[in-house]
């Protein structure tokens, strides 16, 4: 599923003045800005988990990449 499909409910993604404040946001802080959406797609994935195993391995997966 697409990251746009994904995240669109959210106000960050679904209001364009929000998205381009995130961008600008990461930009600042040297994140990528495709590492932060699949870490809130990976939140949103686990949250209605009673146990949210194997969460921190993807996390410092997609982490990884920021190196």
């Amino acid at each position: 599923m697409a990251l746009d499909t994904y995240l669109g409910d959210l106000p960050l993604w679904g209001d364009g003045e929000a998205k381009e404040i995130l961008e600008s946001l990461c930009t600042e802080f040297q994140v990528d800005i495709d590492v932060f959406e699949e870490l809130v797609q990976m939140q949103r994935e686990y949250q209605d988990k009673e146990r949210a195993a194997g969460s921190y391995e993807r996390i410092s997966e997609i982490l990884d990449r920021l190196e």
